[in-house]
């Protein structure tokens, strides 16, 4: 037996600090002696965010562990520059695979309902997995996903209709707003019900502290989450923060089946109203890029949402 899915963290300071990172890896190694497991010495890898000044390598059983510029963690492929290009295009060419094989299995001729349903379940999944950690800013990230979309999409309806009236037809939100509203999902998920041990309080602060029964409290980020980074502008809980501002009233008194409805109700109506292929600003509610992300927070409160 192995000891799988481990890792060791710390923030490298100084060279003190390295000392005390090997000190917890050979504490690591030695409660898996103790208790009969063991670390497989060449499936460890080394992944520095930053650099590390002097530069310094770790052992494990004896062996050192090899440098690497990028890995796979439980299914989230990392690098050391905090980029997910390199985690959307392994995702992509999986989902790519996917449709490419209903594609030849199911013909063209067979009803939306169904083609539609496949691609939910067997290509979309692919989206979903883990896509608050890696949900992309980059234009160009932006535009590979929804280009999988794209060509599902003329499957499905069989013609070639404009990409929204193919959206609309099939009832598909655009994949850039559909990660938005996956977004805003978990943080009210954290709201109702967050984890054992953890803290929102750390990440995200209510101007309003009386109550959390509505998107009607503004939200701001911790002073511990203060980007210094242009990368890190734009990590979970300081791009929600710019979403959940901009959203009209959500009442989190109501079961969460009615909270996901409403959400998104208020994205398609968002699409509906305001979504432009030909202006990638409107591809968001809150849009990533640096021009959008300079002005004060965005606002959809005006669009007119329809019962769902």
């Amino acid at each position: 037996m192995f000891a799988d899915d481990t890792e060791c963290l710390k923030e490298i300071n100084s060279p003190q600090d390295s000392d005390l990172l090997q000190e917890d890896l050979d504490q690591l190694v030695e409660w898996c002696n103790t208790s009969l497991l063991r670390f497989n010495a060449r499936k460890c890898v080394l992944l520095r965010f930053g650099p590390e000044i002097p530069p310094h390598s770790y052992s494990v059983h004896g062996d050192t562990i090899p440098l690497c510029t990028s890995c796979r963690n439980l299914g989230v492929l990392l690098t050391r520059d905090l980029s997910w290009s390199s985690h959307i295009a392994s995702i992509l060419a999986k989902a790519y695979r996917s449709l490419g094989l209903i594609k030849r299995v199911v013909p063209y001729s067979s009803s939306v309902n169904l083609k539609r349903s496949l691609y939910l379940s067997l290509v979309k999944c692919h989206l979903s997995y883990c896509s608050p950690v890696w949900r992309p800013h980059l234009l160009q990230d932006i535009r590979k996903i929804e280009s999988l979309q794209r060509r599902a999409t003329k499957y499905i309806t069989a013609h070639q209709k404009d990409y929204k009236s193919r959206l609309i037809a099939t009832k598909l939100l655009p994949v850039s707003l559909w990660l938005e509203a996956q977004d805003v999902l978990l943080l009210v998920k954290l709201m109702l019900d967050p984890p054992s041990g953890f803290s929102l309080e750390k990440y995200i602060t209510f101007t309003v502290s009386c109550t959390r029964a509505s998107s009607s409290n503004q939200i701001k980020s911790s002073r511990l989450l203060i980007p210094r980074l242009n990368v890190t502008r734009h990590f979970f809980f300081n791009r929600v923060v710019r979403i959940w501002n901009s959203l009209p009233y959500i009442d989190l008194q109501v079961p969460y089946s009615s909270i996901k409805k409403h959400i998104f109700n208020i994205f398609w109506q968002y699409f509906l109203q305001s979504y432009s292929i030909d202006n990638p600003c409107s591809w968001c509610i809150a849009c990533p890029c640096a021009n959008c992300s300079s002005l004060p927070n965005p606002s959809c409160k005006q669009i007119t949402l329809f019962p769902a």
